[in-house]
């Protein structure tokens, strides 16, 4: 027998397969139920008698909405405890997205950063070519031509610029800018 009662106890306890809240309150409105039932027969006169049925019915009714009411509870609790559950997974799922999210960023900053620095490789020359023939280095020049280098040499400006720009965002991103 007592491999039966530990099999049955651990099945009771891991699969909840009895509530001792439920059990209690059935336990409580049986008694109540049973000692009303009592006052009925011991009763010695007609009145006592209708009045004590009167109590029977009214334990009774009130025993099953109470006993309702606790399966709803623990329906309830069971339900949260489910939910709750549910949540964690999906807590640890959008944590893992996150992360991955963060990762992706990272690979981003490090593409803009490459790519910047690509785009202010071919800037130097051509600045350093346009100042060249805008210093007449190369000779004399005319104002056509002057006015050309002027505007090649203002573009790259710009453009370095914007380079530097895009690379100081990534360098903010990527937590390596020095102030």
């Amino acid at each position: 027998t007592f491999p039966f009662v530990a099999f049955t106890a651990y099945a009771i306890y891991r699969h909840h397969l009895f509530n001792i809240k439920v059990a209690a309150i059935a336990l409580v409105s049986f008694i109540i139920s049973i000692y009303s039932f009592l006052n009925v027969i011991y009763a010695d006169t007609a009145s006592q008698v209708a009045t004590n049925i009167t109590y029977l019915l009214l334990v009774l009714l009130g025993s099953i909405f109470l006993i309702r009411s606790v399966l709803r509870e623990v329906e309830q609790r069971e339900k949260i405890e489910k939910q709750e559950k549910e949540l964690e997974v999906t807590n640890a799922k959008l944590g893992e997205a996150n992360d991955r999210l963060r990762e992706l960023d990272k690979q981003k900053s490090e593409f803009v950063s490459m790519a910047s620095h690509q785009l202010r490789s071919p800037l130097t020359p051509i600045k350093g070519y346009a100042s060249l023939i805008l210093d007449g280095d190369y000779g004399p020049v005319s104002d056509d031509l002057k006015h050309a280098a002027q505007i090649i040499f203002d573009s790259a400006n710009t453009l370095a610029t914007v380079v530097s720009d895009y690379l100081n965002v990534t360098r903010i991103e990527l937590g390596k800018m020095k102030y």
